[in-house]
């Protein structure tokens, strides 16, 4: 499923759509505490499993799930 907020905005949390400190990098969601993953292409925030960056495409090779 893919969340319609977080596909627009590149620093809400892919989980609870909260809005996150994206420059700041943050290993996790302060409002959710689930482990994020950044888009190595555009930075943007992305769901952890997802083959695809939701904001630029770029394919999500190397992210594993812990």
């Amino acid at each position: 499923m893919t969340h319609s907020n977080s596909a627009k905005n590149p620093t809400a949390c892919p989980y609870c759509e909260i809005a996150t400190e994206a420059e700041a990098r943050m290993p996790f969601c302060k409002a959710c505490k689930l482990s994020l993953f950044y888009c190595p292409a555009c930075g943007g925030l992305v769901g952890r499993g997802e083959a695809f960056c939701p904001h630029c495409q770029a394919e999500m090779t190397g992210q594993k799930e812990k």
